[in-house]
């Protein structure tokens, strides 16, 4: 009863906002790599309606606030149900405390954020999150913001793990700096920086780097071992040592046109030979009938962008009611990549129609070349109330 009391003052204030999304996706299998042979996976080309209806309210009274952005999914018959954000926040003087879940950036990265330890990962189909499919993490967190610089700490869940953070911000003579200490729960602790500066009124550089102890990558025995050959025990396991992640980008804008390329580089990536012994390990075995090796290889990489150099386009204009943009990322090591071409009409406000191509291409043998998908197809709308 006590809660419901305190919640009053804040539901007379409140403030809210209803999102929704609808994305019909046909996807084209790419029937010719060799992680999608018909005779093991059979995948098709198939259709997915994916519905998604966002609430945004917030209020505030005195010096606390409180946020909830409850989200429900639907994806054919299945039927979800998540909190994107939800929190409740308090700020007296220069401390600002938070506790709930809440989508939070740090760092200076456009999609990608090696020093972003509880900044979502963007999609590089909606690298702006216009869907509203992004989720925060549960955290506790406290600020203290001086005239130039920010002092923060935060204990978040990443994982089924409590781990803790500490940021640093200052700027200096035009140029924001970031310092990141993270402390996760299964290894030690790891350090990284950040850096962004804007010269004149176009031009803005930014960069950021991190030494990682547990990169997000899986290492398979046959990396380093003769191909031909059948696993009887797990062969996939987590590399170990210390391993530096980062990126170097611009953001320009020129006659209209926004231009953000960025360069990104992890110490722990594929190299092509590991690639190609995964490739043959999987064909010898496929032949042989041992389906649990081809599993095992595959599972691999069951992640994109695995190897160690990327570089990633973002073209943007708008004309009238259109905005059109292009999303490129690039393996610098094999010349494959993913393009995404977006046409955005806005023709009121509170609602966007998109029609969006992607495209899966490379030569035979390349990470982007051989995935599972050769492209895809959406057409749906964003709107909001």
């Amino acid at each position: 009863m006590r809660r419901l009391v305190f919640l009053i003052p804040f539901l007379l204030l409140a403030e809210s906002h209803l999102y929704l999304t609808f994305d019909n996706s046909v996807t084209f299998p790419n029937k010719t790599s060799f992680w999608n042979p018909e005779s093991l996976f059979h995948i098709y080309s198939d259709t997915e309606s994916l519905w998604s209806s966002n609430l945004d309210f917030s209020a505030s009274k005195w010096n606390f606030r409180v946020s909830l952005s409850p989200t429900v999914k639907a994806a054919g018959d299945e039927l979800k149900f998540l909190w994107r954000e939800a929190y409740i926040g308090f700020d007296k003087g220069n401390f600002e405390l938070t506790a709930g879940k809440r989508i939070i950036k740090w760092g200076t990265g456009y999609i990608l954020n090696p020093v972003g330890v509880i900044t979502p990962r963007k999609a590089i189909s909606d690298p702006e999150d216009m869907g509203r499919m992004l989720e925060g993490l549960w955290m506790g967190k406290v600020d203290f913001y001086g005239e130039s610089y920010m002092l923060s700490g935060v204990l978040y869940r990443r994982e089924d793990l409590w781990n803790g953070a500490l940021m640093f911000y200052k700027s200096i003579k035009g140029t924001d700096i970031y310092g990141v200490l993270n402390f996760p729960k299964d290894s030690k602790f790891e350090f990284g920086a950040a850096f962004s500066k804007v010269f004149g009124t176009s031009l803005e550089i930014h960069g950021e780097g991190t030494l990682k102890r547990k990169p997000g990558a899986l290492y398979h025995r046959v990396f380093f071992e003769n191909p031909y050959q059948s696993f009887y025990s797990f062969p996939i396991y987590g590399p170990k040592g210390k391993f530096f992640e980062g990126l170097f980008g611009i953001n320009y804008t020129w006659r209209g046109m926004n231009i953000i390329a960025e360069y990104y580089h992890k110490d722990w990536g594929f190299k092509r030979s590991w690639w190609r012994n995964l490739k043959e390990n999987f064909q010898y075995n496929l032949a042989l009938g041992n389906l649990s090796n081809c599993y095992w290889d595959a599972d691999v990489l069951s992640r994109s962008g695995s190897f160690r150099d990327y570089l990633f386009l973002r073209f943007w204009r708008k004309i009238s009611l259109l905005d059109i943009s292009y999303v490129g990322f690039v393996n610098l090591q094999d010349g494959s990549g993913i393009g995404v071409l977006e046409f955005l009409f806005s023709p009121g406000e509170g609602l966007s129609i998109f029609l969006r191509p992607v495209l899966f291409y490379g030569k035979k043998g390349s990470e982007f070349g051989e995935g599972f998908y050769k492209a895809s197809l959406s057409l749906g709308f964003y709107g909001s109330l």
